[in-house]
């Protein structure tokens, strides 16, 4: 903070901490749900020091249960957090409540058939199975996200409404070359900061992966133009 106002850049601060003034939702994306199922795959992998060949089943059913309560969310509200997924991870009810509000969404047509079809089918085959086997897969899930949900505070920083998100991602930042600063130091809050501190190096890594980059935007422009002068060139020779 000292060096932003130092250098007269205080207002292009954003620092996110626990209970802080900004506030920031992990999930709020416009990404692929199993890419950002993924996300909390690696993150949680990452906190825990590496996967286990014998845990990779539970930690890739897990991936799958996360990765359908996002696609559920996003049909019948748009919109998901951790604390979501935490709470149809461990309450059933909570989660038929929800694919019923999805089935009406479909019978009144503000979701197609099409979409809702995926999540059907990944819901037929959790309300399956076996109860241990979905006990463990569970357990996988909550072993992260309880860090999300557990501190009000923190849960009011990185799960919030949608209307109270005030830090959506990195493509406005990259715009206004604005500053992201996670203060949240790993001796004060231990494992809730190394998985914020993932998933926020995650969320900066693809937006700039994504970003067109100019020199190559250049390139692709001028191979266009030197394409079309060549077919300008072959279509006059043509006609002489």
């Amino acid at each position: 903070r000292l060096d932003c106002k130092r250098y007269g850049r205080e207002k292009d601060l954003i620092e996110l901490k626990h209970g802080g003034k900004f506030t920031y939702n992990p999930l709020y994306q416009d990404s692929d749900a199993s890419f950002i199922a993924s996300r909390i795959t690696e993150a949680s992998i990452n906190l825990s020091g590496g996967m286990e060949p014998r845990d990779s089943f539970w930690i890739k059913s897990a991936e799958d249960a996360v990765r359908g309560m996002i696609e559920l969310c996003r049909l019948t509200r748009g919109y998901v957090t951790m604390a979501d997924i935490f709470k149809f991870a461990t309450n059933a009810d909570a989660l038929a409540a929800e694919m019923a509000d999805m089935d009406k969404k479909v019978e009144a047509c503000t979701v197609s058939f099409e979409d809702a079809e995926g999540v059907d089918l990944w819901y037929t085959q959790w309300v399956g199975m076996e109860q241990r086997m979905k006990g463990n897969i569970v357990g996988e899930m909550t072993q992260f996200l309880n860090l999300f949900v557990s501190m009000k505070d923190f849960r009011k920083t990185f799960c919030p409404s949608q209307k109270d998100v005030s830090f959506a991602g990195f493509e406005d930042v990259l715009n206004k070359g604005q500053i992201v600063v996670l203060n949240m130091p790993p001796s004060e809050y231990g494992n809730p900061s190394a998985s914020v501190a993932t998933l926020l190096k995650l969320d900066y890594f693809d937006t700039v992966l994504r970003r067109p980059s100019m020199s190559n935007e250049q390139k692709i422009i001028g191979l266009y133009r030197a394409l079309m002068l060549a077919q300008m060139d072959g279509a006059q020779k043509i006609r002489q």
